[in-house]
């Protein structure tokens, strides 16, 4: 019987039972898909993807790198070095992004949107648009 690669590199007695090996494969093969789909999207024009960077240049997180990509959700990491600031990741919702992009009062809610990212870098360590998603994220 063939071993998979993930088993050479974590062997089944680190693990109680296979199914830990089989939830760690699933787990980096989720990974490996959402960063596969965060290069693609930073390669070809999104609306959404280009609204959460200007939303989060303006924010003042200049250091933000698409982390993980599909089609419900942008997973950014902040990668901020200044004094004070606990803002390590940023989670934007599409739909929600898309709504917001066509929306015609759009000024003044990407203006507070971009305030509310900045207040939070110092006071959360994630900050996800909109609030509701906090609910439905199991991580």
């Amino acid at each position: 019987m063939a071993t998979h690669p993930i088993e050479e590199l974590f062997p089944s007695a680190g693990f109680p039972n296979r199914s830990g090996v089989s939830r760690l494969r699933r787990r980096i093969a989720r990974d490996l898909e959402g960063r596969s789909k965060a290069i693609q999207a930073e390669s070809g024009d999104d609306a959404e993807l280009a609204l959460a960077r200007q939303i989060l240049e303006t924010a003042g997180c200049t250091k933000a790198d698409l982390v993980r990509c599909d089609e419900s959700m942008l997973h950014f990491r902040i990668a901020d070095d200044t004094e004070g600031t606990k803002l390590t990741s940023v989670i934007f919702a599409r739909q929600c992004l898309g709504k917001l992009a066509e929306d015609h009062c759009r000024a003044v809610k990407l203006e507070y949107l971009e305030r509310d990212i900045a207040r939070a870098r110092h006071r959360r360590r994630t900050y996800i648009f909109p609030h509701s998603l906090w609910a439905l994220l199991d991580d």
